[in-house]
């Protein structure tokens, strides 16, 4: 994760930020919300596996339970409990498949040992030869 949080983390903070100060009392005054906004980022983006698609929603989210919870200002400690009362989406994407292993086929062995055999010329195997010669037929 770098240090610098992506356009997407500091977009969607401003956004929760600015809609709630515009309900709660106690707001950071005109002249100084950008500099507590950069503050409350700069304090929330590392240490956590941020996600765009999981959490762009999830930021939003706790912000408006905050605005609805409360009436004043609140502070990134009681923002960071809400988000983490909010569960991220399970993934709809199918499992992968376990990859093959080698043992599994004689084929996929005689192309591992190929091309081991291009990576390291002096390494030749009878094995892979006489396996791809069967397969080309």
């Amino acid at each position: 994760m770098s240090a610098h949080p992506p356009k997407w983390f500091d977009a969607a903070m401003r956004d929760g930020l600015g809609r709630t100060a515009l309900v709660c009392s106690f707001a950071p005054a005109e002249d100084v919300a950008a500099e507590v906004f950069d503050q409350w980022i700069d304090d929330l983006w590392p240490g956590r596996d941020w996600d765009q698609s999981q959490d762009t929603p999830r930021i939003a989210e706790a912000f408006r339970r905050l605005r609805i919870g409360r009436k004043d200002w609140p502070t990134p400690n009681e923002f960071a409990t809400t988000i983490a009362s909010i569960p991220r989406k399970k993934s709809n994407a199918p499992a992968l498949p376990a990859p093959a292993k080698r043992g599994n086929s004689s084929f996929v062995d005689a192309i591992f040992d190929d091309l081991a055999r291009h990576l390291h010329p002096a390494r030749k195997t009878e094995k892979s030869n006489d396996v791809l010669d069967q397969n080309a037929e």
